[in-house]
């Protein structure tokens, strides 16, 4: 699983740069579980049978924190582009508390929905590969 997990933390760095350079794409969801269960493979030395549902787990996981990575990112260098006056009353840490409290999904609702669907489409196929070989 350590060696599935440094696939997985990869697959979250690539997905906060695409989505930096305007990308949602299911290129890093599919790099993400194709990784994790190549090197699950290696580190283990066969297919996931016993670790199959913890390795999908793992991978699910790592999707939704790619995702949470990259509007962190975002959000975090937004705050300068506040106003002067806006700046002064609240700090960043609370801008970032009440974006993610308040306006996360008004904010980012479509990114959110079409990250999942491209992270689907990236990761049906392992996925497939996945359940077929463990049976």
């Amino acid at each position: 699983m350590l060696f599935a997990l440094a696939a997985l933390i990869g697959g979250i760095v690539l997905t906060v740069i695409l989505f930096e350079a305007g990308f949602l794409a299911a290129i890093s969801g599919a790099l993400m579980a194709g990784g994790a269960v190549f090197l699950y493979d290696k580190g283990a030395g066969r297919a996931p049978r016993r670790g199959l549902v913890p390795l999908v787990t793992l991978i699910v996981t790592a999707l939704v924190a790619g995702i949470a990575a990259a509007l962190f990112v975002d959000v975090y260098r937004g705050y300068p582009s506040l106003p002067a006056e806006l700046r002064t009353v609240m700090s960043r840490g609370e801008f970032i508390r009440e974006e993610f409290s308040q306006y996360l999904f008004a904010d980012y609702g479509k990114d959110i929905a079409l990250y999942f669907v491209f992270a689907a489409l990236g990761v049906f196929g392992t996925f497939r590969r996945l359940f077929a070989s463990a049976r």
